[in-house]
């Protein structure tokens, strides 16, 4: 009887010592315990999240060495196209995603990943840009064949527009979205640049009127957030402010270079410019000069490559040299945002503004804080990772890659808290 109950003790010692240590598991919620009871590292990932096929990619300890909450988390990839995947938009309502390739296709996944629809739209050119109207029944997409095409959400083809917007090659980055097209923001009118042109379209694809002065190729343009105004930019080293119905309102001989891009502010009172050498110059809405930005060496042609957080009070551009900067309003270099280890080909807001998410030619998407504090590093792509798209409600992400997928990421904005930070007033 005596030895009996002395292996039922020590069978219960065992039993009970993981509790007596503080490393206890509690199942899908389980979170690692530094010895005092219950307590937690950072907050339990919702259930959504939880699954075999939504890990997190990156370990991020702090000095305890326990797991910290993770704000990315990998949901689901995306297989299909058999190219490099160029671009990946959400629909303004959130429920589906329209993605690109150099394989001449247009894709339509659900908002969870599901392939819906594949179109063969441009057969041996590259889809270089696609945009979803502001109502999110059209789609536009862009050939590096110089053709523009109306689809609906259900991917019927409805148009395909007359004029040949201008495209040219880019070093190491093939055609490029630099040219794309764009809806105004109302969802009546669509531009395109046609070499040293602009064409102004209604909705269906009816052409209404062309916009002349530019003196060589157009290599960008854009609606002012209130669609009142259109900015274009061209290789004649001009930038150029159009009324909505295409009447020249000022020309302003900016570079002595091309100017590859303009960026309006989410209010419409600023626009940021830059050339092909990386100057960048931040203007008002009427064009007058604010203040030369310094030089950050960035060879991609393309206006994505400045990005207005959406309050106003940043702008983050993207420099060649591999990382990228982080500006605010007045134009004053708050800091240089340094990791990735080859050339940066994105870098977005999420829509709140808490988060910015990086992609990289080293295969990898970055996270940061809004005062440009390194969060997260998330891997899996196996080639360069050509951009990143938030949803509409900022808790997913869906990255594009050269390896001909598509990757959608949880995120967890309620990780970064918004507020004052160290960084020097904008006021």
């Amino acid at each position: 009887m005596a030895a009996t109950l002395r292996v039922l003790i020590c069978v219960l010692a065992l039993l009970l010592a993981p509790a007596a240590t503080g490393r206890r598991l509690r199942g899908p919620d389980a979170r690692v315990s530094t010895g005092a009871p219950d307590e937690p590292v950072g907050p339990a990932l919702p259930s959504a999240l939880r699954s075999a096929n939504q890990v997190p990619v990156a370990d991020t300890r702090g000095s305890t060495g326990a797991r910290a909450a993770a704000p990315g988390v990998l949901l689901r990839t995306l297989e299909g196209h058999t190219d490099w995947v160029v671009s990946a938009t959400w629909s303004p309502d959130g429920r589906l995603i329209a993605s690109t390739g150099a394989d001449g296709t247009l894709r339509l996944w659900s908002a969870n990943g599901t392939l819906l629809k594949t179109v063969a739209v441009h057969p041996g050119s590259w889809i270089v840009g696609v945009a979803w109207s502001p109502d999110s029944r059209k789609i536009m997409s862009m050939s590096d064949d110089g053709s523009v095409r109306l689809w609906g959400a259900d991917g019927a083809l409805l148009k395909t527009l007359e004029g040949k917007p201008s495209l040219l090659e880019v070093p190491y980055m093939g055609p490029t979205r630099a040219w794309a097209s764009h809806w105004s923001p109302n969802g009546r009118l669509i531009l395109t640049p046609a070499n040293r042109t602009l064409l102004l379209w209604d909705s269906s694809g009816n052409l209404l009127t062309t916009l002349e002065g530019h003196t060589d190729w157009v290599v960008s343009a854009s609606w002012s957030p209130d669609g009142r105004l259109i900015v274009s930019t061209g290789a004649d080293g001009t930038l150029r402010l159009w009324s909505a119905n295409g009447s020249l309102l000022r020309t302003v001989a900016v570079h002595t270079g091309w100017v590859v891009g303009a960026a309006w502010s989410p209010d419409g009172g600023k626009i940021v410019s830059r050339d092909d050498d990386g100057a960048l110059r931040l203007w008002s809405a009427e064009g007058a000069l604010l203040k030369s930005l310094e030089v950050w060496y960035s060879w991609l042609p393309d206006s994505g490559s400045i990005s207005w957080s959406p309050d106003g009070r940043f702008l983050v551009s993207i420099g060649g040299d591999g990382g990228f900067y982080l500006w605010d309003a007045t134009g004053t270099l708050l800091k240089a945002l340094e990791g990735h280890t080859d050339v940066v080909l994105s870098a977005t807001w999420s829509p709140d503004g808490r988060m910015i998410a990086s992609t990289s030619a080293d295969m990898s998407l970055r996270l940061w804080d809004w005062t440009g504090t390194p969060l997260q590093i998330l891997k899996g792509h196996t080639s360069g990772v050509r951009s990143a798209a938030w949803s509409p409600d900022g808790r997913t992400i869906v990255s594009t890659g050269e390896d001909g997928t598509l990757r959608l990421w949880a995120v967890r904005l309620d990780l970064v808290t918004p507020g004052t930070s160290n960084l020097p007033s904008t006021s």
